[in-house]
């Protein structure tokens, strides 16, 4: 039973981190970096140690649905792991054998090989790593077929894993990344597939950090290949240092697109960029003058495959320059003060935060200036709306939510600073206060002054009238 129980909350926990989404502080880019940005969907997120501690720190039409190109290689990659994983599938041992029918879905495509021939047999391992590291079209599609019998198979399953995700706006039609019209997918539902590898499946973030690769085909010939994302290449003009892992894509419809995850001083952001495209080039007007000369300031045109990178980058200098990591409140902070009754020589008590809380906070933010909402749990509030005595020291009663300006920075539980006892004699009083207090026994006291008034007015009547009858009678006899 007890077994049962504890494989119900690690799959109940698996759940929620699947369907967990990151918390929002996104701020806006400075008006100049967002007009050098050409995505048109965007989305930058701190991650956290699991998805709820994730947090979005810029986006743009994240929900906008794009072609991924060769982006869809990351599901590919994600999908043929579990499969092994699931079938208990050793890689390097277990081969795929390149045939005519997966030449026919990928003749005339224009799309990149490994140059695999009719009959070459290769180890599932390399076909995931030339198909997914890099862009080897027949590698894919060989990968495809030795884990799921056929390539449509592969892709019922793509799809599958997708919606167990939590992708709400992704469908996937091949795993070339060829464009189709349904064949989509966003920036939001791209950070969830690379987040639940980054957090369930690592291997595949290590193929996507791969720069490097040589191919031991069982039967064939192969080369060493380099990475497709240019980012990881030290000697490409697109490289940035701090990038772990990543996949770039090309739709001929939507544009260039990236997804990436960068660590710099201890801290990892992940970037999608889609929908990345040239402004369409324009003649000056008449009398504007020619374009400047060289070394007058322009700057230099990016050549279209170069876009996606070249925005990552943008975002991930932005963030990384313009947001810090670092706690925000340390536990035992005081918070606020709470009224407190029925305690003899305290009338309130300070809240302080009962642990830390870290977050995101702009490079121009001073903790000082954060600003606290503050909700105190009312069951533990009279109707006064102060605590009542006794309370322990670190007792929970409510919570503080951190803002920098309108922005969440996270909540932390508040618990009271020290104890403080009960007077027995104040409550004794209390208690008395409130029976007296009590609307029946103001009634009934109302009542009883009443007839008491009443019975002195009659008294009073009583006596006066009596004094008046003595009076006569005296007159009467003298």
């Amino acid at each position: 039973m007890k077994r049962r129980i504890g494989i119900g909350i690690v799959v109940l926990s698996l759940l929620l981190s699947l369907f967990a989404t990151p918390v929002y502080a996104a701020y806006e880019l400075p008006p100049d970096k967002e007009a050098a940005l050409t995505a048109q969907s965007a989305l930058v997120v701190f991650l956290g140690s699991d998805m709820p501690r994730d947090m979005v720190m810029y986006e743009k039409n994240p929900d906008a649905r794009m072609a991924p190109g060769g982006m869809v290689r990351v599901m590919v990659g994600l999908y043929a792991l579990k499969t092994l994983e699931d079938q208990k599938i050793d890689p390097a041992v277990a081969t795929g054998t390149y045939t005519e029918e997966l030449y026919d879905l990928i003749a005339g495509q224009d799309l990149e090989t490994a140059g695999m021939q009719y009959g070459d047999v290769w180890r599932v391992e390399d076909l995931l790593y030339m198909g997914v590291m890099c862009t080897a079209a027949d590698a894919v599609g060989a990968l495809s077929v030795a884990l799921a019998g056929s390539h449509d198979k592969f892709v019922e399953g793509m799809n599958a894993l997708a919606a167990e995700i939590g992708c709400t706006d992704t469908h996937f039609r091949n795993v070339f990344g060829l464009d189709h019209a349904e064949q989509y997918t966003t920036a939001r539902d791209m950070y969830r597939i690379l987040r639940y590898a980054n957090l369930h499946m690592p291997q595949l973030c290590d193929i996507l950090g791969t720069t490097e690769y040589t191919p031991k085909p069982v039967v064939g010939e192969a080369d060493t290949w380099t990475t497709a994302n240019l980012m990881l290449r030290p000697s490409s003009e697109f490289y940035y240092a701090p990038l772990v892992y990543g996949r770039t894509g090309n739709s001929g419809t939507d544009g260039r697109a990236a997804v990436s995850v960068a660590r710099d001083g201890g801290f990892e952001f992940l970037t999608v960029v889609m929908g990345c495209k040239s402004a369409p080039a324009s003649e000056p007007a008449e009398g504007e003058g020619k374009t400047p000369a060289e070394g007058e300031g322009e700057t230099p045109a990016v050549a279209e495959e170069g876009l996606a990178l070249v925005d990552t980058t943008l975002l991930f200098r932005w963030v990384y320059n313009n947001v810090s990591y670092e706690t925000v409140v340390s536990r035992y902070q005081p918070i606020t003060r709470v009224g407190v009754e029925l305690a003899w020589n305290t009338d309130s008590i300070p809240l302080v935060a009962a642990s830390d809380l870290e977050g995101m906070l702009r490079a121009e933010t001073k903790v000082s200036a954060l600003r606290y909402e503050v909700a105190i749990d009312e069951s533990l509030l009279s109707e006064s709306g102060k605590l009542v005595a006794p309370l322990e020291a670190g007792q929970i009663c409510g919570k503080a939510t951190v803002y920098d300006g309108d922005d969440v920075i996270g909540t932390v539980e508040l618990c009271v600073a020290e104890t403080v006892t009960r007077s027995q004699v104040l409550a004794i009083l209390s208690a008395v206060w409130g029976v007296l207090t009590n609307p029946f026994v103001l009634i009934l006291f109302a009542v009883l002054v009443a007839l008491f008034i009443g019975y002195i007015v009659m008294t009073v009547t009583h006596n006066n009238r009596r004094r008046r009858k003595n009076r006569q009678k005296v007159k009467r006899y003298r």
